[in-house]
């Protein structure tokens, strides 16, 4: 072939598809669908499409700013926990996402381990090549990377945005206090003075 190392993704280099297809239509059909959808991120379209789309979520990311609270405003502090909590929202939702990609490829490992070949082919009881190659290679595969990229993109705006957040309200209640102690300083002077020019 042109490009033996496309045979390194094809399904019957793991999986023993007469085996697949003894279990009937379904299964073999299963199979080659979940292997077209596993491998579509590996395409070279599909990785560039995906950083794409990571440069604009961090871009408008980088636009939209952080509300910043104000002590003495309901409307601002609101807003800044609408913010907050979408971040949250959008974070837990990406980590979801990489909790059910991994627990679909252990589903399909499940429904089709016996039929899984072995990594020495001399010896049916060495461990299957699809555990070794999926256990070196699993969390570098293209469609983790995105999705743990994008769980990071989120956790550094929500830092971001909590940082920016309490040192708002860190630097808004100093202000207040100097102002305060400020105010107090100037009527106790001129309190002071009444006193004097009164006892003069």
């Amino acid at each position: 072939q042109l490009f033996p190392w496309v045979m390194v993704f094809a399904p019957e280099e793991y999986i023993d598809t007469s085996c697949v297809g003894a279990r009937g239509v379904d299964a073999f059909a299963e199979l080659h669908v979940f292997w077209a959808v596993f491998t579509n991120d590996l395409r070279v379209l599909s990785h560039t499409v995906n950083v794409i789309i990571l440069m604009i979520l961090l871009s408008v990311a980088q636009v939209g700013g952080v509300p910043q609270p104000k002590l003495n405003s309901r409307v601002s502090v609101l807003a800044f926990a609408v913010w907050l909590s979408l971040y949250v929202l959008q974070w837990v939702t990406s980590m979801l996402s990489v909790v059910s990609y991994i627990m679909a490829f252990e589903a399909f490992r499940a429904a089709h381990s016996a039929c899984l070949l072995p990594w020495l082919p001399d010896d049916p009881t060495s461990t299957p090549a699809l555990d070794i190659v999926a256990g070196m290679t699993f969390m570098l595969h293209p469609a983790m990377v995105w999705r743990t990229s994008i769980m990071l993109v989120h956790a550094q705006s929500l830092a971001m945005g909590i940082e920016s957040g309490v040192s708002s309200l860190r630097g808004r209640a100093e202000n207040e206090c100097t102002a305060a102690f400020s105010r107090r300083t100037i009527s106790f002077a001129a309190a002071g003075g009444r006193a004097g020019g009164g006892a003069v």
